[in-house]
């Protein structure tokens, strides 16, 4: 302690030592105590930190197994080469067979003559329309003496009129073949010729007394009289007005006046005919067909024209047996048979072959899960020992020993871990144990046989279930206020459905309402969804199928009035609920675990404590601080009085000496 060296006559008592010795002593007795304190505070946080963690991990396993989600997991088995399956979370849990599948196809068609080349006209075709249809669409392609391979592919293939892909193939050197596809399953494709026109020009003006007569060869116009006088283009539109409105003729064809004439066209594609005409008097015709010989010639210069051996794949729709059921579908991905599952067909059935399949609920998941929740229970129970034990021969004791509520939270959970419910089943019967020690262990084997054997015994006790709901059926009561009178009607509807009935004059409400009731029974709509009965004041009308709701609603006209009340339907709880082992311990944790729960609180407590201390620790030192200082100005003031006091005593030894020498 600078400054400070002796106090007393050369005692060297009252030294910086010393000083340096109280504040040790001052030091050990109030700071060392709280300097322990927050050690084990700090201790504390982190022991904290860790059980926090495990505590959120055991909380997730808590959460899975007591949760929805993972029972709703499916798993599929029997897929093989002909047919493959694939559940949606929730879907059905069933087993099934399917037999005799039989792929939908697209249809295919690849043309039976061959080409030296795709960009040289196509040979011996003259001018027309090739008629492309696939499933009911069609697109017309014209052409003439210079169209290529490639024109015909290009417009099937840029077109957005049809669903179809052709394509020029190489199937040799400068040996090409032409070939389409649709692009859908199940669509067919069909080639024809466009339609044909026939050209008619008339000789000359009409006189008095011409007829005039058009036939297909199959059906004939019937005799059109001209007026005289009239010219060739007048008697053209005459003729195309009679043909339109003949009732056969009309239906097959169009015809349209010219300067000429008239011009009369089928109105389907690759329709032929063979026009005819024929005149009385001085009227005479031409006939001059466009025929459909030139766009047949392009079918067959194609090689479509041979169905049999060009149409290598006809289009088909998919059909199989499921269960001996027959079912057929136009495609070979099916997602609308069963809830939640897609069947997907990918090979032709043999004669003998079938394919067994199921779907299930995912085992693997929950076995999985379950081997979790073990590893995590015994991480969870091996930490809250190791931070509570007290060992007696060491004199020993965990971090939380101390702490009731850390205690408390290890036998919480085994506690309801270890419980039996209501029909005695518990996680022993699943082969999952808890020996004396406290660590859990899990016989995979017979887990995995329970799980099987019966899975939604399974989730009942892990999971639980909801209250059993049954729904009411709602009944809809009618009072009918006095008799019926002349002419006097009823209506009752639902909103949807409805019957008018005729009342008999004279007839109480108890007839009536027999006569209305017997109506809706015999309704064919509302006898589906209704029964209706009398009353001794009316009738009364009920759902058929529980659940259903409606809101009837009566009319009547005359004098007869009614009173509508209705049951709405309602629900009968059973009160049947269970809470699962997992569902009761997701809840225990979920009072443990996030934002202003048990843990949190405890962790508050423990930052509070540790503020405290520090606050403490501040405050003590800061006065052993002031004291200390204050000591060592006395000590100062005490050193220099000292030395004063010293002076005067060497004054005065030297005053004595001198006299003692004088006396001697």
């Amino acid at each position: 302690m600078a400054g400070v060296n002796s106090l007393g006559i050369g005692s060297g008592v009252l030294t910086a030592d010393l000083l340096d010795q109280l504040r040790e002593a001052d030091n050990a007795a109030i700071l060392k105590p709280i300097e322990t304190k927050l050690e084990l505070s700090t201790q504390k946080d982190e022991a904290y930190k860790l059980l926090d963690g495990f505590m959120t991990t055991f909380k997730q396993s808590t959460a899975t197994l007591g949760g929805e989600s993972m029972y709703l997991g499916r798993e599929v088995s029997g897929n093989d080469d002909f047919v493959t399956i694939s559940a949606q979370s929730g879907s059905d849990l069933q087993n099934f067979n399917i037999t005799e599948v039989i792929k939908a196809e697209k249809d295919v068609w690849n043309s039976t003559a061959t080409f030296a080349s795709t960009t040289t006209a196509i040979p011996a075709i003259g001018t027309g329309t090739l008629v492309v249809t696939v499933g009911g669409n069609s697109l017309e392609i014209p052409y003439t003496a210079t169209t290529t391979l490639d024109d015909i592919k290009t417009a099937i293939n840029d077109s957005t009129a049809i669903n179809a892909t052709a394509t020029n193939l190489k199937i040799g050197d400068d040996a090409y073949s032409f070939s389409v596809s649709s692009d859908n399953l199940n669509e067919a494709i069909t080639f024809s010729a466009g339609k044909q026109k026939d050209f008619i020009t008339l000789a000359g003006d009409a006189v008095g007394g011409d007829t005039y007569e058009w036939s297909d060869g199959t059906n004939t116009l019937p005799v059109v009289s001209l007026v005289d006088g009239e010219t060739i283009a007048e008697s053209g539109a005459r003729i195309a007005d009679a043909i339109n409105a003949d009732p056969t003729l009309k239906t097959l064809y169009t015809a349209t006046a010219t300067s000429t004439g008239f011009t009369i066209e089928s109105k389907t594609n690759g329709l032929a005919f063979t026009g005819a005409s024929t005149s009385t008097g001085t009227q005479t015709s031409i006939d001059a067909t466009d025929p459909l010989s030139t766009d047949i010639s392009l079918i067959q210069q194609l090689g479509l024209d041979d169905t049999e051996k060009a149409n290598i794949q006809v289009a088909r729709e998919a059909s199989f047996k499921m269960n001996g059921i027959a079912i057929t579908r136009s495609t070979n991905t099916i997602d609308d048979l069963v809830n939640g599952m897609t069947i997907s067909l990918n090979k032709n059935h043999g004669t003998t072959d079938s394919s067994s399949l199921s779907v299930s609920q995912n085992s693997t998941t929950i076995t999985t899960e379950m081997d979790l929740f073990v590893t995590n229970f015994n991480s969870l129970t091996s930490n809250l020992k190791d931070m509570t034990i007290y060992n007696q021969e060491t004199g020993t004791a965990g971090i939380f020993n101390s702490e009731i509520f850390i205690k408390s939270i290890s036998s919480e959970i085994t506690n309801i871990t270890n419980r039996t419910d209501s029909s005695g089943n518990s996680l022993y019967d699943y082969g999952i144990e808890i020996s004396r020690d406290g660590v859990m262990s899990m016989d995979s084997s017979k887990f995995s046989a329970k799980l099987s054997n019966d899975s939604s015994a399974l989730e009942r006790l892990f999971r639980g279930q909801s209250d059993t709901i049954t729904p009411y059926k709602q009944t809809d009561t009618v009072t009918l206020t006095g008799n019926a009178t002349l002419n006097d009607t009823f209506t009752w509807d639902d909103g949807d459905n409805g019957i008018l009935v005729d009342l008999v004059a004279g007839e109480t409400p108890q007839e009536s309402g027999a006569r209305i009731a017997a109506a809706i029974n015999a309704d064919s709509i509302l006898s589906t969804l209704y029964f209706a009965e009398q009353t001794s004041s009316g009738f009364t009308i009920k759902s058929l199928t529980a659940g259903l709701e409606f809101t009837g609603k009566s009319t009547s006209t005359g004098t007869q009035t009614s009173k509508e009340i209705t049951s709405i339907a309602s629900s009968k709880t059973a009160n049947d609920a269970v809470i699962g082992i997992f569902k009761e311990l997701d809840s225990k944790m979920l009072s443990y675990t996030g934002s202003n729960k048990l843990l949190e609180n405890f962790n508050t407590q423990l930052s509070d404590s540790k503020k405290n201390l520090i606050s403490e620790y501040d405050k003590q030192k800061a006065s052993l601080d002031v004291r200390y200082e204050t000591l060592t100005k006395k000590f100062g003031a005490y050193d220099s009085l000292i030395n004063k006091l010293n002076n005067q005593f060497s004054s005065l030894k030297l005053l004595i000496d001198a006299e003692s020498n004088s006396d001697s």
